[in-house]
């Protein structure tokens, strides 16, 4: 099994910038658990997925990303998420309610690669994202030849 963590300081910041929506995804989506908060309403999900569940994983992007001038060190897995956690704040509750993730979508998670591995640990995972499904293969983003340098492998 290989293990990644995560930019904590990316975490942090999208709290401090009350993105509190990334934090439920990040949760939900990429560590697969159910997100340790209290809300007004929130229902456990047995059927949230992580990156060991991810369809497919390319390796490049066609553009820079941070330090990473051709987005080389970059690994992009790629999942189909059935539910995600929605952020709602309705004076003076807060909710977070489960949601099946709407049709045509697929999710990103961005990593950037460590050189070499340190400890069984191969990089750390920066973003996240929602992206558009293509028309023809759905459980691939729109224009993945386009975005993506090449594909590491794919789950069928």
């Amino acid at each position: 099994m290989v293990n990644w963590r995560v930019s904590r300081g990316d975490l942090l910041k999208a709290a401090a910038n009350l993105r509190r929506q990334k934090v439920l995804d990040f949760w939900a989506i990429v560590a697969g658990k159910n997100p340790p908060i209290r809300a007004f309403g929130m229902e456990q999900s047995g059927s949230l997925v992580s990156l060991a569940d991810a369809s497919a994983c390319y390796q490049g992007l066609k553009r820079p990303c941070g330090d990473d001038d051709n987005g080389d060190e970059r690994v992009i897995f790629i999942l189909n998420p059935l539910e995600f956690f929605e952020y709602q704040f309705r004076p003076p509750i807060v909710h977070v309610n489960k949601r099946s993730v709407p049709e045509g979508l697929v999710f990103a998670a961005y990593a950037r690669l460590d050189h070499p591995p340190e400890g069984g640990v191969r990089g750390v995972v920066t973003h996240w994202e929602f992206l558009e499904a293509c028309p023809h293969e759905g459980t691939l983003p729109i224009d993945h030849g386009d975005r993506y340098c090449r594909l590491l492998w794919r789950r069928d």
